[in-house]
């Protein structure tokens, strides 16, 4: 507090004691925040066997320890994540392709929940790097499905919404309220838990997805696409001709030339070469928030 003016001659030395005190409290939380960090910065500490061990007693240390010489191990669990991703994406669309889009999403989608949902188990941080490449490969492998059976499905109008803010606006949304799950479920364990809900619910759109038309065509199955289209047509209030697909207008599948396609295919004209590189760097900059 000030020093009144009225006071007598030691009131200087007073004040000067005072301004003293407060540097030295001043010096003195300085150096037991420094203590406090060079702690948290201790690798080891002893327990109370006297073993020593990774400092594992403040709550801002992970469950295995991964700190110190061990942090290296949580960015390197990201990067296997997504060695996950970079395998679903070579084989999702082969098995899209051979057993159906809806098929494979829902196998997928299973694949992820179910993997995520042992994460929750997981024992030490090998078994949960392990588990945490197979949800990568799940992930990415249903989401491929599904834009694939979304784009395939839908009329041009819709496709264009679909394949936009219909498939990222929800990667944007579940990013949202993650914090504010983690907020309220500071356990890791219950939040993965948690977040695998919404997985397990997604079981139940088996009835109301329907497959692609397109892959039915393809592979001879013209009756089941038929009464899909019939199916739409009723539910938008259209009716349907009669014939919707003419016999004579269907090569049977079985009889047409098969082409062989691989990945050169991706650059081997122009066009499909600009389109190419263009994905490569949309598909970058899209990811680089996670890394």
């Amino acid at each position: 507090s000030r020093v009144p003016a009225h006071q007598g001659p030691g009131r200087h030395s007073f004040a000067r004691n005072s301004n003293v005190k407060k540097i030295k409290a001043l010096f003195s939380m300085g150096r037991a925040l420094f203590e406090v960090g060079k702690l948290d910065r201790q690798c080891h500490s002893l327990d109370v066997t006297g073993t020593e061990r990774p400092l594992a007693l403040t709550p801002s240390c992970p469950e295995w320890d991964l700190v110190c010489k061990d942090d290296w191990k949580g960015p390197f669990t990201i990067s296997l994540f997504f060695v996950g991703v970079l395998l679903g994406s070579f084989i999702s669309g082969q098995l899209s392709d051979r057993f159906g889009r809806k098929n494979v999403l829902f196998l997928t989608m299973a694949m992820q929940t179910g993997f995520s949902f042992l994460q929750v188990f997981s024992v030490n941080f090998e078994m949960f790097t392990v588990l945490f490449v197979l949800v990568g490969m799940g992930q990415i492998s249903n989401y491929v499905a599904a834009f694939v059976l979304g784009t395939e499905i839908l009329s041009k109008s819709i496709r264009i919404i679909f394949s936009t803010l219909g498939v990222c606006i929800f990667y944007a949304f579940g990013f949202m309220v993650l914090p504010l799950f983690a907020y309220f479920i500071r356990d890791w364990r219950m939040l993965l838990l948690a977040i695998n809900v919404p997985g397990v619910l997604c079981g139940a759109l088996w009835w109301f997805i329907p497959e692609s038309p397109r892959w039915l065509i393809s592979q001879g199955r013209i009756k089941e696409a038929e009464v899909i289209i019939r199916k739409a047509a009723k539910t938008n209030g259209i009716v349907a001709p009669s014939t919707i697909f003419d016999p004579d207008e269907l090569q049977d599948p079985s009889s047409k030339k098969t082409h062989s396609h691989h990945i050169y295919d991706l650059i081997r004209t122009r066009n499909i070469r600009i389109l190419t590189i263009m994905s490569i760097i949309l598909w970058c900059e899209t990811l680089k928030p996670l890394l």
